[in-house]
């Protein structure tokens, strides 16, 4: 199990074999959240721009058609008439 140290100044070293399992780079962000007071879990907030593309493509596309919105107020008129 990888161990750091806190210096005189609080800053931490990553170890190494962290960096390269996480893909760790100079100028990464991370977020430190406590949890239940007693645990803290580090992780990104930093992603490169790139990884985002596509990420709100949805919202360009219907949820349903014009058709499928016709053909339910169709069947909901037709089960009113019932």
């Amino acid at each position: 199990m990888p161990i750091s140290t806190i210096t005189s100044k609080g800053q931490v070293t990553i170890p190494k074999s962290i960096r390269e399992q996480f893909n760790f780079q100079p100028g990464d962000r991370l977020e430190f959240i406590v949890e239940d007071g007693e645990r803290m879990v580090v992780q990104p907030v930093t992603r490169d721009i790139s990884e985002l593309k596509g990420v709100l493509s949805y919202l360009n596309k219907p949820m349903v058609t014009d058709a499928q919105i016709d053909d339910a107020i169709g069947k909901q008129i037709s089960e009113d008439n019932l």
